[in-house]
């Protein structure tokens, strides 16, 4: 009996299935990152092969869109009404030329893994003015998804290496920004609280800051998964009324 033909979204989803499903935590909580990001039947050749094209393209997007990180940082900070101190990108990441275009800009040499930073002094911030220039460039997730998805049906190498830098850069915040914002909001949600009962919080008493920390690692990957999650469906309805694309189909 012949298999049954599968196009390539249906292909895509089933070479990563047999990974996922082993490992129901993994998928859970990494499932769409990884579904989303494999581009092995996009590209011809050995699997080896793909597997370095796959990943390059989200390599050479996530470097590319640095400056477009960076900059939602500053930005943020900007409309909150505090000055940026120093907006750094790496020379890795291109910082030596974008020093010359963007101004404000610096390059400094980091780390491979450190695209870039933004040094800004706040004193006395509330809640808000630290998360909301944290979680500012990812207000791209979902351009991100809609290229890279809409890329992997089309089979563009443009939109592919475009949409894999934004959705790389939300998948890293679980290291970084995002998991930074659940501690934050975890901690002002406590000291909140202390303040309504009349007893402002000491970080540094009793181990207080430790305690907090793990609710905050809770938070954070909640914020971190859902976020993406509802991004995505997001995308998919507006993909399945423009493009009449069935989102109910593995992409």
């Amino acid at each position: 009996m012949r298999k049954p033909h599968l196009g390539l979204e249906e292909k895509t989803a089933l070479g990563t299935q047999k990974f996922l499903s082993r490992y129901t935590t993994i998928d859970y909580l990494f499932g769409e990152f990884i579904r989303d990001l494999d581009l092995t039947e996009i590209f011809k050749g050995k699997k080896l092969r793909r597997i370095d094209k796959n990943v390059a393209c989200i390599y050479i997007g996530s470097h590319l869109l640095t400056p477009i990180h960076e900059l939602l940082h500053a930005g943020a900070n900007k409309l909150l009404g505090y000055e940026n101190q120093k907006i750094v990108i790496g020379n890795l990441d291109g910082g030596f030329l974008w020093e010359k275009i963007i101004p404000g800009v610096t390059a400094e040499n980091l780390p491979l893994w450190k695209g870039g930073y933004v040094l800004c002094h706040k004193s006395s911030p509330s809640l808000t003015d630290i998360v909301i220039p944290g979680l500012a460039p990812y207000i791209m997730t979902p351009i991100g998804i809609y290229l890279l998805l809409e890329g992997k049906r089309r089979k563009c190498i443009p939109m592919i290496i475009a949409g894999c830098g934004f959705v790389a850069y939300h998948a890293d915040a679980v290291f970084g920004d995002i998991m930074k914002a659940g501690g934050d909001i975890v901690i002002g949600a406590a000291d909140y609280c202390c303040r309504i009962a009349g007893h402002p919080m000491n970080m540094n008493e009793n181990g207080l800051k430790y305690i907090l920390a793990i609710p905050g690692v809770f938070v954070g990957l909640a914020l971190w998964r859902y976020s993406y999650h509802y991004f995505r469906r997001a995308v998919n309805y507006i993909r399945e009324k423009a493009h009449g694309i069935d989102s109910t189909l593995p992409t």
